[in-house]
């Protein structure tokens, strides 16, 4: 049986593979866990947003709020 032939498995643009009698899948970047549902929280890791930056959690990615001065994706411009 192909479970990846259901495409009731991998959620989130994670990508199917079939395996004897299971699947395995390959997660998008931000997201985790067996079917790829459970959301990364990139702000855990406080290396984020940098220069006093604020992170803001979403799913599968964040976003910086940045402090007077600095702009980018990270703060970091």
């Amino acid at each position: 049986i192909d479970e990846c032939a259901t495409n009731l498995t991998c959620r989130n643009g994670g990508t199917c593979n079939n395996t004897a009698g299971s699947y395995s899948c390959i997660c998008t970047s931000g997201w985790t866990g067996a079917n790829c549902t459970t959301d990364i929280d990139e702000c855990a890791s406080n290396l984020t947003c940098r220069n006093g930056g604020t992170c803001n959690n979403t799913a599968g990615s964040y976003s910086c709020i940045c402090t007077s001065g600095w702009t980018g994706a990270n703060c970091t411009t």
